[in-house]
C-alpha cells in the first residue's frame, strides 16, 4: 500500500515538471513582453538648421542627426515630442520628456531646472540687419547728392585747383599767352591743364615752359596716375555700393541706439537684459526676417548661426549680419535633473565630436565656410 501510494506520488511529480517546462517553452514571449520599456520621449523645438521637420513630418538638422548616432550607439528606442522653446523648458523642467535636443543654450539658470550634457556646438549672439539695394534710376540719383559723393567729388576738385595755381604760379610772367596774368583767368588755365594732364588727355593747348613749371608737370603726371585711380574707386564706391541699416557699433551698448528684437525667453533674451540693452521680443523664429523687412525692429540679436541659416534660405537678398558676434553660447542636449541617461549620452557624444561624421554633419548644414567661421 505504501509503496503504491510512493509511486503514485513520483508519477504526479514527473507530470508537474514535464508540464512546467512545456509552458515556458511554449510562453517565452508573453513573458519577456511584460518587462518591456516605453520607448524615449525626446523633445524637440523647431529651430533650423538643427531641428528642421520635413514635408513628410520627419526631422533633420545638427542636433537630430548628432542624436540619431547616438541613439545607434546606445541602441534606443524614442519617439519626438514636438512644442516651442517655452514648452520644451517646461517638459524637461517637469520631467515630462527624457531628453531634450535642438539649439538649447547652457546656461546657469536653465542648469538650476534641469542637467545638461556636454556642449557639442559653440556659438555666439549674431545681429542682423536689413539692407536697401538698388532702386533704379531714383536710387542712383540719390547717391548722386549723398555725403559720400560730394565728399570724394570735392577732394578731387581742391587736388585739381591746387595743381592749377601752382603751375599759374611758375607760368603767369613768362608763358602769359597760354597762363594769363590775371589771377581768374590764370588759375582757370591752370585748373584747365591740371584736369587734362591727370586724366592722360592732354590735348597740348597749354603746357609749361619754365623749369618749375616742367618739373611740376612732370610730378603731376605720376600723382595724377594714383590719383585718378584713387578717386574713381571712390566715386564708383559711393555710387554703386548697397546700402545698409545705419548701425555701427563697437560694443554691445551702442544697441541702445537702434531698435532692437529678439526671441521671447531665449537666452539672448537674457544676454541682452543683462548688458542693459533695451529691447522688444517676438515668438516664433519664422517671424525674425519679416518683422525687419517691415521695420519693426533695426537689428534683431539671436544665435548666429540659425540668423545666418534663416538669411540664406531667403528668397531676396536684402539683410545680412554685421561682422563678428557676441558672447559665447555652447548647445548641448537636456535631462531631467538626475537622469541616468546622462552619463551614456555624453560618452558616446565625446567619441562621436572626435570623428569626421561630426564635421560631416555640420557641414551638411552650414557649409565649410560658415563651419570654419565658427
Amino acid at each position: 500500500m505504501i509503496r503504491q501510494m510512493r509511486n503514485t506520488l513520483l508519477f504526479l511529480m514527473a507530470v508537474l515538471s514535464i508540464g512546467c517546462t512545456l509552458f515556458l517553452t511554449v510562453f517565452p514571449v508573453q513573458a519577456e513582453t511584460s518587462t518591456n520599456t516605453p520607448p524615449l520621449r525626446v523633445g524637440i523645438n523647431s529651430v533650423p538648421p538643427f531641428v528642421i521637420q520635413l514635408p513628410d513630418g520627419s526631422y533633420e538638422g545638427i542636433s537630430i542627426d548628432l542624436w540619431k548616432h547616438i541613439a545607434t550607439e546606445l541602441d534606443l528606442d524614442y519617439t519626438f515630442v514636438e512644442t516651442d522653446l517655452t514648452g520644451l523648458i517646461k517638459n524637461i523642467s517637469e520631467k515630462n520628456i527624457d531628453i531634450a535636443t535642438a539649439a538649447l543654450t547652457i546656461t546657469a539658470n536653465r542648469e538650476k531646472k534641469f542637467d545638461f550634457s556636454h556642449p557639442f556646438f559653440q556659438t555666439g549672439y549674431g545681429v542682423a540687419i536689413r539692407t536697401e539695394g538698388s532702386n533704379g534710376l531714383i536710387d542712383f540719383f540719390e547717391r548722386l547728392v549723398s555725403m559720400e559723393f560730394i565728399k570724394a567729388i570735392s577732394a578731387l576738385t581742391v587736388l585739381l585747383l591746387l595743381t592749377g595755381i601752382l603751375i599759374w604760379l611758375f607760368e603767369r610772367k613768362r608763358n602769359a599767352a597760354q597762363f594769363d596774368s590775371r589771377p581768374l583767368q590764370g588759375i582757370g588755365s591752370g585748373f584747365w591743364w591740371s584736369a587734362v594732364t591727370m586724366t592722360t588727355v592732354g590735348y597740348g593747348d597749354k603746357s609749361p615752359i619754365t623749369f618749375g613749371g616742367r618739373l611740376l608737370a612732370l610730378i603731376w603726371m605720376f600723382v595724377g596716375l594714383i590719383t585718378i585711380s584713387t578717386f574713381t574707386a571712390a566715386i564708383t564706391t559711393a555710387l554703386t555700393e548697397t546700402r545698409s541699416s545705419s548701425i555701427e557699433f563697437e560694443t554691445i551698448a551702442d544697441l541702445n541706439k537702434v531698435r532692437v528684437g529678439t526671441i521671447k525667453d531665449s537666452s539672448s533674451e537674457s544676454f541682452l537684459s543683462h548688458h542693459l540693452v533695451r529691447f522688444r521680443t517676438i515668438n516664433q523664429r519664422n517671424q525674425i526676417l519679416p518683422a525687419l523687412q517691415h521695420k519693426q525692429f533695426d537689428a534683431f540679436v539671436y544665435d548666429e548661426p540659425i540668423l545666418q541659416y534663416l538669411i540664406d534660405q531667403a528668397p531676396t537678398d536684402t539683410f545680412t549680419i554685421l561682422p563678428g558676434f557676441f558672447g559665447r553660447q555652447d548647445y548641448g542636449f537636456a535631462f531631467p535633473e538626475g537622469s541616468p541617461l546622462r552619463e551614456q549620452v555624453n560618452r558616446v557624444l565625446l567619441s562621436i565630436l572626435a570623428t569626421n561624421d561630426w564635421l560631416r554633419i555640420q557641414n551638411r548644414y552650414l557649409g565649410t565656410t560658415n563651419v570654419d567661421r565658427l
